[in-house]
C-alpha cells in the first residue's frame, strides 16, 4: 500500500535558529521507539519559520484555507533504526527525523486537520517581512507579537555533507505520539541551498505553550542560525511504529 499524501506546499525563506538544551529535560518529548538525535553530543531545539505557498491538503485547497501564510515551528531531533532499502536513511543506518513541540499557523482549518494526526498545532496570527539581506517573521501569542529576525549576505551555497546545517535542515522523517500510537511521516523535498546567518535574534517565544526551562533556553542567543532557500515539499503519512 502506498503512503498517504497529506499535504503539499512550497516552503520559502526557511529561517532556522538553534539552541542547546538539557537532554534529560527534553526526554518527555521523545516518542517511544525513537531516541534523541544529538549534534556533537548536544541536544538541540530549533525555531523554524517559513512562508508556505500553494498549500494543499489531500491535494485540495479548502475554501477556508488561504494557500499562502507564514508558519512557525518549534522542534527537536530524533532518530530510529531504518531498514535496508528504506528511502532517506543515513550512512549510520538511522532514519533521522524531527518531533514538533509546537506548530503555529494562522488557519484554524489546517490546525484542526493536523491535530487529528497528533500534531501540536495552534492557531495564531502570523506575519512576515522580507527585505534585502533580512527576513523577519512574527506570531501573536500571549497578547503580544513575538518575532525572529535573520540577516544574511552574499549568495546561497550548497550544504556540505556531514555539516551542522545538513544535520539540522535535511530531515525527511517526522514522529508524533497520539495516545498509545506513534505516527511516522515522510517529507520529500530536494536538497536546499542556504546562507549562514550574519545575525539572528528572537524576541519573545512561545509563552505558556512551553515549560519554563525551555522558555529560558530560548531567551539565550541562538548557538547557530541559517536561512534556507526552500522548495516544493510533500508530506506523507507512512504509518504507526511499534515501540
Amino acid at each position: 500500500m502506498s503512503d498517504l499524501r497529506l499535504l503539499s506546499a512550497e516552503w520559502h525563506r526557511v529561517a532556522m535558529l538553534h539552541y542547546d538544551v538539557d537532554a534529560a529535560a527534553l526526554q518527555t518529548y521523545v516518542p517511544p521507539g525513537t531516541e534523541l538525535d544529538l549534534w556533537a553530543g548536544r541536544a538541540v531545539v530549533s525555531v523554524v519559520a517559513f512562508l508556505s505557498k500553494h498549500t494543499r491538503v489531500f491535494g485540495m485547497l479548502p475554501a477556508a484555507l488561504s494557500s499562502t501564510f507564514a508558519q512557525v515551528n518549534l522542534r527537536t531531533y530524533v532518530r530510529r533504526p531504518g531498514k535496508p532499502g528504506d528511502p532517506h536513511v543515513g550512512a549510520d543506518g538511522y532514519r533521522h527525523g524531527v518531533v514538533f513541540l509546537q506548530e503555529l499557523v494562522p488557519r484554524p482549518l489546517l490546525a484542526s486537520f493536523a491535530r487529528t494526526y497528533g500534531e501540536p498545532y495552534v492557531t495564531a496570527a502570523t506575519r512576515n517581512d522580507f527585505n534585502t539581506g533580512e527576513v523577519r517573521y512574527g506570531w501573536y501569542l500571549g497578547g503580544a507579537w513575538n518575532e525572529l529576525l535573520v540577516t544574511f549576505e552574499g549568495s546561497s551555497v550548497e550544504m556540505r555533507p556531514g555539516s551542522e546545517v545538513e544535520f539540522l535542515a535535511m530531515r525527511h522523517w517526522g514522529y508524533n505520539r497520539r495516545g498509545e500510537r506513534v505516527r511516522e511521516c515522510r517529507v520529500e523535498h530536494p536538497r536546499w541551498r542556504y546562507w549562514n546567518a550574519v545575525s539572528a535574534h528572537l524576541w519573545g517565544g512561545f509563552g505558556e505553550l512551553v515549560p519554563p526551562w525551555l522558555a529560558s533556553a530560548l531567551a539565550a542567543e541562538p548557538r547557530s542560525a541559517y536561512l534556507a532557500a526552500g522548495s516544493q515539499a510533500t508530506l506523507f503519512h507512512v504509518g504507526s511504529i511499534v515501540p
